[in-house]
């Protein structure tokens, strides 16, 4: 346990670091580059997500389950570059085809607005360097190399933080810098990634290794490609169907709530193996309704206070254009809420080792997403890309709740919790609708969105006065523990 608390903390703090990192640069970038020409980078950016996350063909996940394999266990260095070697040639083949609809991408996205030769070549460079940093991390990771990895990660992001101002405020490159940036440190990264595991790698392709590999790493795809759709299509459409300034809105907004996945993702990550090892306990199912009830109004409050301080933040830290970007803010950090609730029924899945059926659920919720965005952006913007991520993520977790249910039950509260997240969603679009222009009335907004949340808990029965004295039991314990030590 005390091992694998180290390696969840060290991950964790490279997690924070990341989210840092490209928050800081936030009001230095915002000031520099033209709100509408800021989107190009954004777009790329996620167009550059989606083709990695396809070119890397589930490889990530394969690669984990054969490493350690004990069937394996003298093939490892062969299966290491095997499929460092498929992400290479798949990922080259990717970033080629995205350069090939360059002209697709500047008529239908951005209605030709600006000439983006370089642009799309330099994002598309940039998916080859980041699909083999993937793999390459992975290998890291699994011969247990925190040290290596997490150099790697917090140098190269602090040489993009410094090349990335050099270049924007510096040399005046704008959107080609920022990406000329991450190029350059990207090929650094996976430059000193190749060195420390060059001892890892026996250079021989290996036709059955690839084949097991593949077979393991394709079905994954699925999982991958709606997790995109369901994040990252409103980009699209915000960008072809309203402006570039509201696409960027959004985006703005999504980077203040990613100040909220630092808790939620770290949550994920803790989650997993404490509920594994308790799951075969006598009233484990008690404890994690418990858990769950507690998690998921800490999630919705954890909203309210995201969205309470980003119009504060963005009025001090940004340019004037950006003052009503915090708008869908706190809606964004309820996608993030409501996916974290999705791990507790997903436990039912991984104990009878079912987590393949986890894929209906994500195309459920993919499709809901989607139709949901194109329903509702044309309409209503970023408020409506918001609302259909909320909306896709519930769908997403009550198809895998219901699934698990029938695998092993432990009680959850599933429809109670769902109708809370949706009572809990309307209170937080009172930042959509309600004009704030001051201080004093992001107070009471935020007043009001807290208090219609509790209410919410409380006339859909998800908190109850055990789950306080619960939270209340845990944190004195929390501070016994604290101070004995």
């Amino acid at each position: 346990m005390k091992e694998i608390g180290k390696q969840t903390l060290a991950y964790t703090l490279t997690f924070i670091f990341i989210r840092l990192q490209g928050f800081i640069l936030v009001p230095f970038v915002s000031r520099a580059v033209e709100k509408g020409y800021l989107s190009v980078f954004e777009t790329l950016i996620g167009y550059g997500t989606l083709i990695g996350m396809l070119t890397v063909l589930g490889m990530d996940g394969s690669l984990a389950t054969l490493y350690r394999h004990p069937d394996y266990e003298r093939d490892r260095k062969r299966i290491a570059w095997t499929a460092v070697l498929i992400v290479g040639l798949a990922s080259i083949a990717g970033a080629l085809g995205f350069a090939a609809f360059q002209g697709r991408i500047e008529t239908v996205v951005f209605k030709g607005r600006w000439d983006l030769n370089a642009e799309v070549w330099l994002a598309a460079a940039s998916v080859v360097a980041g699909s083999l940093q993937h793999i390459l991390a992975n290998i890291l990771r699994q011969e247990f190399q925190i040290k290596q990895f997490n150099i790697s990660v917090i140098g190269g992001g602090l040489l993009q933080f410094g090349c990335t101002l050099l270049v924007v405020l510096g040399l005046g490159w704008q959107v080609k810098g920022m990406l000329f940036t991450l190029l350059l440190t990207g090929l650094l990264k996976l430059g000193l990634m190749f060195w420390w595991t060059r001892k890892y790698l026996e250079f021989r392709f290996c036709r059955r290794l690839a084949k097991r590999l593949l077979v393991l790493g394709l079905p994954l795809l699925p999982v991958s490609l709606c997790g995109w759709l369901m994040s990252g299509f409103d980009m699209t459409l915000l960008q072809m169907w309203r402006t570039p300034e509201e696409l960027m809105d959004y985006r703005m907004a999504n980077k203040f709530a990613m100040l909220a996945t630092v808790v939620t993702a770290a949550f994920q990550t803790a989650w997993w193996p404490y509920a594994m090892s308790k799951a075969r306990e006598p009233g484990a199912a008690e404890h994690f309704q418990q858990v769950c009830r507690v998690a998921v109004v800490f999630g919705v409050l954890l909203a309210v206070a995201v969205g309470s301080v980003a119009p504060i933040l963005m009025w001090l830290m940004l340019a004037p254009e950006y003052h009503q970007s915090f708008r869908t803010t706190s809606l964004q950090v309820l996608g993030a809420v409501v996916n974290t609730y999705y791990y507790f029924p997903l436990v039912s899945l991984l104990m009878a080792m079912k987590i393949k059926l986890e894929v209906f659920g994500y195309l459920t919720g993919m499709a809901v997403t989607v139709l949901l965005d194109v329903l509702l952006v044309r309409h209503f913007g970023a408020p409506g890309a918001a609302a259909a991520t909320v909306l896709g993520f519930i769908t997403l977790a009550a198809v895998v709740g219901r699934m698990a249910r029938r695998v092993h039950d432990f009680g959850f509260p599933l429809g109670r919790i769902e109708v809370f997240f949706l009572l809990s969603g309307i209170a937080l679009s009172l930042w959509v609708w309600v004009p704030v222009e001051t201080v004093w009335g992001v107070l009471l907004v935020a007043m009001a969105t807290a208090l219609l949340a509790l209410g919410a808990a409380v006339l859909t029965g998800v908190i109850r006065k055990q789950d306080a004295v619960f939270g209340w039991n845990w944190q004195r314990d929390f501070v016994q523990r604290k101070l004995r030590r």
